[in-house]
């Protein structure tokens, strides 16, 4: 019943032959989120350098470890807009060995929604990563 709700806020990413990064689908939050629409295009033609390396080291890491992360950092998007986002990173495997997508939730803060804006500790300006390994499964039920 929640996934409704997520598709929003979710991205698929797959990486092609030539090792280039597309957006195969952009939910709606996404789209608000990054000021335009990036279903069907290339990473490479979609972001400013800077913005860019942030996103494929993100992407890199995750297909080349094969484990999920947790990534915040801040970026101004095309309309001017600051904000903070916060992503989940879930790589994707078909036959359960290498990795071929990357399914990402993301949720940002938005400076201009907030009465005192986006204050220094709401996310680090810096890059900020971390792998999200389970230790353990536990058992459901």
């Amino acid at each position: 019943m929640a996934i409704p709700h997520l598709l929003p806020h979710l991205l698929l990413i797959e990486m092609m032959e030539d090792s280039r990064f597309r957006v195969r689908l952009a939910g709606t939050a996404i789209v608000e989120s990054y000021g335009e629409e990036l279903t069907g295009r290339f990473v490479d033609e979609l972001f400013t350098p800077a913005r860019r390396a942030v996103a494929l080291r993100h992407y890199v890491l995750a297909f080349d470890s094969a484990r999920p992360i947790a990534a915040c950092n801040r970026y101004t998007n095309v309309r001017g807009t600051e904000l903070a986002a916060s992503r989940v990173i879930l790589p994707l495997s078909e036959d359960g060995e290498s990795v071929n997508m990357l399914l990402i939730g993301q949720t940002c803060a938005y400076a201009a929604r907030t009465p005192e804006g986006l204050g220094p500790d709401t996310v680090m300006t810096d890059d900020e990563v971390e792998f999200l390994d389970v230790e353990e499964l536990m058992p459901v039920g």
